[in-house]
């Protein structure tokens, strides 16, 4: 009975039939999903709350150290229109994966950043590193001015001189939007 029925859909075009409600469905799907508009406006906005937002306390990380558990750096207006202060630091004792080994690692900036566009900051001032496995475990000193740059998309600035200047490694050193 099966194979009779079977045969018989072929042969009135049951297939017309599928296509037919397949197109019903899709067409249905695509009335009910609402189509988000995006305008100037809209971009305006977010431009400006990015602009709002860099004053302030952003998070900070440098990946030996940890990427679940953040540092913290603190920006704040500077002497002229353009210029911003920073200061902040990431160590282990905010990291619970290396909780029983305080060995002292951390990373931590100092000076005056600069912002260029939004995917821009030019820093200038001191970054220090120390990881216990890089460089014997001292302190590795970075200073003068750098660039930090947000690409593909991210949510952070990263300094782009990753190379660390006295180990064989590198080291992502980044700035939270």
């Amino acid at each position: 009975m099966k194979n009779l029925l079977f045969t018989l859909l072929l042969a009135f075009g049951a297939s017309n039939i599928h296509a037919a409600n397949t197109e019903s469905v899709r067409n249905n799907t695509e009335q009910q999903t609402p189509k988000k508009k995006t305008t100037k406006k809209t971009t305006a906005a977010k431009k400006t709350a990015v602009k709002k937002s860099f004053e302030g306390n952003h998070m900070f990380s440098l990946q030996w150290i940890s990427w679940k558990k953040f540092g913290k750096v603190v920006i704040t207006k500077g002497a002229d229109a353009n210029t911003y202060n920073i200061s902040g630091r990431q160590g282990t004792e905010c990291c619970d994966e290396y909780k029983g080994r305080d060995n002292g690692d951390f990373v931590s900036i100092e000076g005056t950043i600069r912002k260029e566009d939004d995917k821009t900051l030019i820093f200038n001032g001191t970054i220090i590193t120390r990881v216990y496995h890089i460089n014997g475990g001292e302190n590795v000193v970075r200073e003068g001015e750098f660039v930090f740059l947000s690409t593909q998309g991210r949510k952070f600035w990263r300094l782009q001189d990753m190379q660390n200047p006295v180990d064989e490694c590198v080291d992502y050193v980044d700035i939270y939007f």
